[in-house]
């Protein structure tokens, strides 16, 4: 079993980040494919993702989040806001993350949404 504290990260950002896993789906405007990742990077504000699409700064996609526990996804909007991108060795592959920003929360989702994150982060204070 992991210790809530483990879940939450220390960071800069205006939103505190959990460091637990997400399960996200996200599709780019201009594409048919819904592409599937896990982020360990999620705060009520946006999530990093590592991929293998290389999508460009700026770029809007539609996103679903799964929360712990509940089999109806989050519905939101997301943009790119920066990108960082690692060659590996064989020269081919590349591995980019991106750094995702809500642009909207479905209003029927963002309660739940909040209510999931806050109950994780109070959980995280209430044991450190």
């Amino acid at each position: 079993m992991v210790a809530a504290n483990e879940f939450v990260g220390k960071d800069r950002r205006k939103a505190e980040r959990l460091d637990m896993p997400f399960l996200v789906k996200y599709k780019p405007f201009w594409e048919k494919k819904e592409i599937e990742r896990y982020t360990t990077n999620l705060s009520g504000t946006g999530f990093k993702i590592s991929t293998s699409e290389d999508i460009e700064k700026g770029r809007k996609m539609h996103i679903k989040v799964y929360l712990p526990g509940d089999a109806t996804p989050v519905d939101a909007i997301g943009i790119v806001m920066w990108k960082s991108s690692k060659e590996m060795s064989d020269g081919v592959f590349s591995v980019h993350n991106l750094g995702i920003r809500f642009d909207w929360i479905n209003p029927k989702d963002r309660e739940r949404f909040a209510f999931c994150i806050g109950k994780i982060l109070i959980d995280h204070h209430n044991q450190v």
